[in-house]
């Protein structure tokens, strides 16, 4: 090999090491590791009665293989030393909605499962929801409200059909 060959092998080695270092080639290495897998819920406190809790994930959700499970876990502590209660995802979505929690603290994560061996294979952030409902009272006065204006619009549309019954004009 001539010094020219030489030098262009050279080159190319090291303009290779440079791309390799520049763009980042995946290594093996990386590829055991379990995706990222975000959750995301509501951001102040609920007082619907309902909320959504929607898991987002590059991999772990859209190229996952059809033996793995989405869940949603509840727990009583944002450590999660105990699951309560786990909620999965129903075919292909990726988010749920629940109700009927009373006033409190909840804490939700979302974990993928291999349905095989219930495996864990990728588990997100803890989200806390804190559930406020609205107080019983404010509750009866826009009861109250709604009813009075009901009552309201009846009375007007029976005095209406009542005077017009009266003049003799019957509308089509």
């Amino acid at each position: 090999m001539t010094k020219a060959g030489l030098r262009i092998v050279l080159l190319m080695c090291s303009s290779l090491f440079c791309l390799y270092w520049t763009i980042g080639i995946p290594s093996f290495a990386h590829q055991s590791e379990a995706p990222a897998l975000t959750l995301t819920g509501p951001s102040g406190a609920v007082s619907e009665g309902y909320f959504r809790l929607h898991a987002e994930g590059d991999d772990t959700l859209h190229n996952a293989p059809a033996e793995t499970q989405l869940l949603f876990e509840q727990s009583d502590s944002e450590d999660f030393a105990s699951v309560i209660r786990r909620y999965p995802a129903m075919g292909e979505f990726n988010q749920v909605a629940l109700s009927g929690f009373s006033d409190g603290r909840y804490y939700f994560r979302a974990a993928v499962f291999q349905a095989t061996n219930a495996e864990r294979v990728a588990v997100s952030n803890v989200v806390t929801v804190h559930v406020q409902h609205h107080s019983l009272n404010r509750a009866l006065t826009l009861f109250a409200i709604g009813a009075g204006i009901f009552i309201l619009l009846v009375l007007t549309i029976l005095r209406y059909h009542l005077q017009t019954k009266r003049e003799g004009t019957e509308h089509d």
